[in-house]
């Protein structure tokens, strides 16, 4: 099965699932995410690894400057809420999840928003993050 990408997800008035697309570049990959308004994860309350997950997704996410919508999920909504990028909907109402999302789009262009989105993508990134590992390291040394 092959798969055509729009120019630009904006650019298609109706998204539609064409089935299994060819990998992508990891290179390439935030520049196709960065085209998109925001960015979803949405993981049911089915079990605990669900209940303290931050999916690697969020994080590209934000180094690609898109809030992001989430599961209000206790990991998940800590981060969004403490950094104020993004909001938290309820994954298992449908209702809400359209509710939010429409929010979030309301919200796309909000120059305030994209600050805190570029602050928290600065220091939620593995350079930044070795740095603190390498250091709890160093402590553990004789």
């Amino acid at each position: 099965m092959s798969c055509t990408r729009a120019p630009s997800p904006r650019a298609a008035a109706s998204p539609t699932w064409c089935g299994r697309c060819p990998p992508i570049a990891l290179a390439e990959l935030l520049s196709y995410t960065h085209q998109a308004d925001i960015g979803v994860s949405l993981l049911e309350d089915s079990c605990e690894n669900h209940r303290l997950a931050l999916p690697n997704k969020l994080f590209e996410y934000l180094a690609a400057d898109l809030p992001v919508v989430v599961s209000d999920l206790p990991e998940m909504r800590r981060l969004v809420t403490e950094r104020g990028v993004g909001w938290v909907t309820d994954s298992g109402d449908p209702a809400d999840i359209a509710r939010v999302l429409k929010e979030a789009l309301g919200a796309r262009d909000d120059p305030d928003l994209h600050q805190r989105v570029r602050e928290a993508a600065a220091e939620l990134n593995w350079p930044h993050e070795r740095s603190r590992l390498t250091g709890l390291y160093a402590k553990l040394e004789p």
